[in-house]
């Protein structure tokens, strides 16, 4: 897996401390470095490495806690029960805001001082203003969305060697103000992805497919939210929140109709770890086998995603009695961690005739010559070449055979879950896999490094947004053609009644269940629930571990409320800041 981009050992912690977050500097570069040509290619190159850092956390804070996912038998149990007391303290929620703040004052640092340096290449320094207007946008994303007028607002650097502990919380449409100026900014100075001689550099596209994205994000605090964020832009382009949803549909059509990007005929090949260079990728975070240069701001430079979804597959749900033939971990099946699980509702939604199930989950394990066995590719069954013996199934409908017939072990989404939805105590390790981040690469079947590049931004979303952009503006012929397109490559071939589509089946609750078919697990379901204001509803109804003890839970401490929609400051930033009067916690947390 050749890379393309090797992001230097310039992180943040050598050239500032955080931005909102009291530590000691540890570096040894000065200004003296990093305002030189050279210095800031090597920093905007780190910026590109930070984003590492920040997408392992999103397999948390961007599915956990929804309709799509619940805790496995190791998860983490807070985040889906919505435990109001605990979350200000957990780890994850401390960590993701620090390492995004960190990247926005490396990207504050650089934008303040690259108009000053001599570049020999007046082309290379615009390209650099662009993307470090383009990963701010991106950051201040996920910032807004987490945390909503809690978080902290700067587009100051801090000195070398200084910290702050003043915290500014502004509007949301301040910090959209900023998001949209980015991106204008990043749009104008990025160059065409034709253009781009470094594979997995940001690109006009990128620029243009988070704008859409950011652009659904603000439109649903005018349409599901009640939020009057758009007249607090005094953006003249958005006289309506209909002007923001026909700028996504321009946008996505641009996307979809004039650029070299295709949806692939297979799910499977967008997630090939063999495939990495596909046409559907609008960008990804690169990683690389030379892990000196897989560098971010963790400081153990790993990434988690290949091993968050991961079930072990040695027992059957039925009764834990061993899979025979059958390995622990594997470099094809994933490291054992039993972290996030699907839900019984998300399993079952699929259907018999939708392809995607089984380009999204491992349903069917093969055995193995060897724990490292990668030789034949069995995650995807259209390129396996060399009949293989299978050991063991996880089904998402009930299985009415008879088992004893069969020479591999069944386990059907009974033997996972109970009527209600609960996963069975067996189930909370026995469920299937996510297969979208298995990385067959990896050195060894316990290595926590993976090599598979992240994907962030895809063709498959674009068609979403630009359905339901289309369905907000009235015109749902529109939308159901965009879904439609989509679908041609998910049906089973002889079942296309199936899976069709039809006017009137366009509505919210239609369009998320298609975003979940097509996206579960890539980092967006929690978000898309935010801004349309079904967080709430949607996994109440269908993810009963988030339920309260009122409500049927009797495993759990369910508290999900609407003080949920944004997360809570962490408690670490809350202890240390000096200005506590007017830097407060989010509604409904606990402040100490």
């Amino acid at each position: 897996m050749k890379k393309y981009i090797c992001c230097f050992l310039v992180l943040v912690s050598l050239i500032s401390c955080s931005d909102f977050l009291e530590e000691d500097p540890k570096g040894k570069i000065g200004i003296s470095y990093l305002t030189t040509e050279q210095g800031m290619n090597d920093l905007v190159n780190s910026v590109y490495g930070s984003s590492r850092s920040v997408i392992q956390y999103l397999c948390d804070l961007g599915e956990m806690g929804t309709d799509l996912w619940t805790y496995a038998g190791s998860g983490e149990k807070d985040l889906t029960w919505y435990n109001t007391n605990q979350l200000p303290s957990k780890g994850y929620i401390k960590d993701f805001w620090s390492y995004l703040y960190e990247s926005i004052n490396n990207i504050n640092f650089a934008l303040s001082n690259i108009n000053s340096i001599p570049f020999s290449n007046a082309n290379k320094q615009r390209v650099m203003i662009g993307e470090l207007h383009f990963f701010r946008a991106w950051y201040y994303y996920y910032i807004v969305e987490t945390w909503g007028e809690g978080a902290h607002y700067t587009v100051d650097a801090l000195p070398i060697g200084t910290y702050t502990t003043i915290g500014v919380q502004k509007h949301i449409s301040d910090f959209y103000k900023l998001i949209l100026s980015d991106i204008d900014v990043a749009m104008e100075n990025l160059p065409e992805p034709a253009e781009v001689t470094e594979y997995g550099r940001v690109h006009i596209a990128a620029a243009k497919a988070l704008k859409s994205r950011v652009l659904l994000a603000l439109a649903g605090y005018d349409d599901y939210a009640g939020q009057s964020v758009l007249s607090d832009l005094a953006d003249n382009r958005y006289a309506s929140v209909k002007d923001v949803y026909q700028e996504v549909l321009t946008l996505s059509e641009d996307l979809i109709e004039n650029y070299n990007f295709r949806l692939l005929e297979n799910l499977d090949d967008i997630f090939d770890v063999y495939n990495e260079r596909n046409d559907e990728i609008i960008f990804a975070v690169q990683f690389t086998t030379n892990t000196a240069f897989n560098t971010g701001l963790s400081s153990d430079n790993q990434t988690y995603p290949h091993k968050y979804w991961v079930s072990p597959h040695t027992k059957s749900a039925v009764d834990l009695s061993l899979v025979p033939d059958s390995r622990g971990h594997t470099c094809m099946y994933g490291r054992e961690w039993m972290r996030n699980m699907p839900t019984r509702w998300y399993l079952s939604r699929f259907g018999k005739y939708d392809k995607r199930f089984a380009s999204t989950f491992v349903w069917a394990w093969c055995k193995l010559k060897s724990d490292d066995d990668v030789s034949i590719n069995y995650l995807n069954p259209s390129k396996v070449t060399v009949k293989c013996d299978t050991i063991l199934v996880r089904l998402p409908y009930s299985y009415e055979g008879d088992r004893n017939l069969k020479t591999y072990v069944i386990n059907d989404i009974n033997d996972m879950y109970d009527e209600e939805g609960f996963p069975k105590p067996n189930g909370r390790s026995c469920y299937n896999t996510l297969k979208k981040f298995l990385d067959p690469t990896r050195l060894a079947p316990k290595d926590e490094k993976s090599y598979k590049d992240v994907i962030m931004f895809r063709l498959g979303e674009i068609y979403l947004n630009a359905a339901e952009a289309a369905w907000r503006m009235g015109d749902n012929g529109t939308s159901a053609y965009y879904i439609r397109s989509l679908r041609e490559r998910a049906i089973v071939a002889g079942y296309e009644d199936k899976l069709a589509v039809n006017e009137s089946d366009i509505d919210l609750d239609f369009i998320l269940d298609e975003r979940a078919l097509e996206m579960g697990g890539e980092f967006i379901r929690w978000f898309d629930l935010k801004r349309t204001r079904k967080l709430v509803e949607r996994t109440l109804k269908y993810n009963p571990d988030a339920r309260s003890a009122a409500d049927g839970n009797l495993y759990g401490n369910g508290q999900l409320s609407d003080i949920h929609y944004v997360r809570p400051i962490p408690q670490y930033e809350m202890d240390n800041i000096m200005n506590k009067d007017e830097f407060v916690q989010n509604p409904g947390y606990p402040s100490k």
